[in-house]
């Protein structure tokens, strides 16, 4: 497995489908997304994981088990994240397309 350039960790809630659906497509319309890993952290994992596969297709998206509140559940992501860069997105975030590859 490559290691990715950049993990990208998303604090989310079930609640918060329509978000993170939106925050996840604009990611995958980034320039250098093969690079990139996506952390989606919640406190009800299995809630996301269903949806997880039509909403992150084409992206290295992992559901990572977090504790309330958000800046806990950004604990945990960096713990699970595999690169050395990580930045942090809320689930309402839409990136433009060239964010990653300018963070980077």
């Amino acid at each position: 497995m490559t290691r990715p350039a950049l993990s990208v960790v998303v604090p989310t809630i079930a609640s918060r489908g329509a978000y993170l659906h939106r925050c996840l497509a604009a990611l995958s319309r980034c320039h250098g997304r093969e690079a990139l890993e996506i952390l989606v952290v919640s406190e009800e994992p299995s809630a996301l994981e269903d949806r997880l596969g039509e909403i992150g297709r084409g992206l290295d998206t992992r559901v990572v088990p977090g504790p309330a509140p958000a800046a806990r559940k950004r604990n945990a992501g960096t713990l699970a994240a595999r690169a050395d860069v990580i930045a942090f997105l809320d689930d309402d975030t839409r990136p433009d397309p060239g964010w990653a590859r300018a963070l980077l």
